[in-house]
């Protein structure tokens, strides 16, 4: 079901205005991610607003697919280089035995300090509490930080960890990825 909406939205996408999109490949030796994001306002007294979707899978033949929107803009005066996101994302995920369908709420944290302006950290977190977690999940917890160096305008490199944990039946954690990667993120 996720995987249609986000070819629906991924058509969409391309037919809009094509500005600043974001394709961020990730791996890690049993893990890959591919994500793709898209401005959908521009920036404008009460930040922009964008969507993003992706798609994660392991060698363990784990497979997990997101939809997400938010609102990114600039902290304050007082915190140059300092970006603030916050918004929804929805995750399907199949693993083991196991089906998940959870939308979470959270954002991220984007610092790019003065002294290095190509220089960036990122700090992700979503969570879905069982509210908003069905099929086999009780909730789900997601979250990742990662820092990376601009190469060239519109190329970064950069390295990372990801943790995405579902906790499913009698309250059992089950990761779907708990490790370090590497990765690159390219702007067109």
């Amino acid at each position: 079901m996720l995987l249609r909406i986000g070819s629906v939205l991924l058509g969409a996408l391309f037919c809009a205005q094509v500005s600043a999109n974001t394709l961020d490949i990730n791996l890690s030796e049993d893990v890959a991610q591919f994500e793709f994001t898209h401005p959908i306002a521009a920036s404008s007294g009460y930040g922009g607003s964008e969507v993003n979707f992706g798609f994660l899978y392991t060698t363990d033949d784990d497979v997990m697919g997101t939809l997400g929107f938010q609102i990114v803009d600039t902290a304050g005066s007082g915190s140059p280089g300092l970006d603030v996101g916050v918004g929804v994302k929805a995750f399907s995920a199949t693993f083991g035995t196991h089906e998940v369908l959870a939308a979470g709420i959270g954002g991220e944290v984007i610092y790019s300090p003065s002294a290095f302006p190509r220089a960036v950290l990122n700090i992700e977190l979503h969570y879905a509490p069982d509210i908003v977690s069905f099929i086999d999940a009780n909730r789900l917890f997601n979250y990742g930080v990662r820092v990376g160096y601009e190469v060239v305008s519109q190329a970064m490199v950069y390295v990372g960890y990801r943790h995405v944990q579902v906790e499913v039946g009698n309250n059992v954690d089950i990761d779907i990825d708990n490790s370090g990667h590497i990765g690159l993120q390219l702007l067109f």
